[in-house]
């Protein structure tokens, strides 16, 4: 017949050895608790001496735990006694590398106990970052690439109308890039690349979206801009491109033909200005053998 508790000996041992951290903590104060039980794992993960005990002391004793955003969860789950969970990113281990860690918290109030079960994500969080890297950056320059554009534009273009921003896009293609790969070869073609795309990147703004479109194609979006506005930006960009660029002893100068589009909140979308600026381009273009740089600038008709 089948006993209908697990001995003491036999829960302790099983808990003990999880593969995740179990904490017990026990309110005993008006603004604080006290540990009452850690696993092996548990001390493993804040790096705790396996033969030391921490049991009895306050929360607020070690270090790891004076994240203000923790305590004050726990006092909610406590308050509330409804479950949570969240995550915490903590100092840098031995390794360099940051650890993050998943809680959920168990309320036990009759008893002023809260129970913690704690699991170390961090390598599902590289992982998770090394994905959407290889999803959304363009490989060769580092830069965020079109498929980032056209899944992040959208939600910005929401923000845009709600507070009647006015958007636009620079897009602009190089001049002479396939003369460079001809003469020079394509490693010489992709060294090019990646030094415009660590010039555009100085330029653009933490709220702007600088990706390589494709080829010799780069777009900057501007969620909150006006028609002066985006053709300064322009106007600075073309400046980068006086400079010459040193690839295998050679002093290198390509241009390239930028296409400006900025429309109202009310008429922005991802379609139209992705066509609007690509035609504004076309046009810049038919100029680039009387201007290194030239800039066109979308208007209706």
């Amino acid at each position: 017949m089948l006993q209908p508790f697990l001995p003491a000996t036999l829960l302790f041992t099983m808990v003990n050895e999880l593969s995740a951290g179990i904490i017990v903590l026990k309110k005993e104060a008006a603004n604080d608790f006290y540990f009452f039980y850690l696993n092996d794992y548990a001390k493993k993960l804040y790096w705790l001496d396996p033969q030391a005990s921490i049991l009895g002391q306050p929360l607020s004793s070690q270090m790891i735990w004076q994240d203000p955003s923790v305590l004050e969860r726990l006092q909610r789950a406590y308050r509330s006694s409804v479950s949570q969970s969240f995550e915490q990113l903590i100092r840098k281990d031995a390794s360099g590398s940051d650890t993050e860690l998943w809680y959920q918290i168990k309320t036990q109030r009759h008893d002023d106990y809260l129970v913690l079960l704690v699991e170390d994500i961090s390598k599902r969080k590289r992982f998770e970052a090394h994905i959407h890297k290889l999803a959304f950056q363009d490989e060769l320059t580092g830069l965020y690439n079109r498929r980032y554009f056209l899944s992040r534009t959208p939600q910005l273009l929401s923000l845009a109308k709600r507070f009647q921003w006015s958007c636009g896009l620079l897009y602009f293609d190089l001049n002479g890039f396939k003369e460079i790969n001809d003469t020079l070869g394509h490693s010489a073609g992709d060294e090019v690349l990646k030094q415009i795309a660590w010039r555009l990147s100085k330029l653009s703004r933490e709220q702007d979206i600088l990706f390589r479109s494709g080829g010799d194609e780069f777009a900057l979006f501007l969620p909150q801009t006006s028609e002066s506005c985006a053709l300064k930006t322009a106007q600075r960009i073309a400046q980068t491109f006086d400079e010459s660029i040193e690839i295998s002893g050679q002093a290198l100068r390509p241009g390239a033909s930028i296409g400006i589009a900025v429309l109202p909140s009310s008429e922005a979308h991802v379609d139209s200005l992705l066509e609007r600026a690509d035609s504004a381009m076309y046009l810049a273009k038919e100029r680039k053998e009387l201007e290194h740089v030239p800039i066109q600038l979308w208007t209706p008709g």
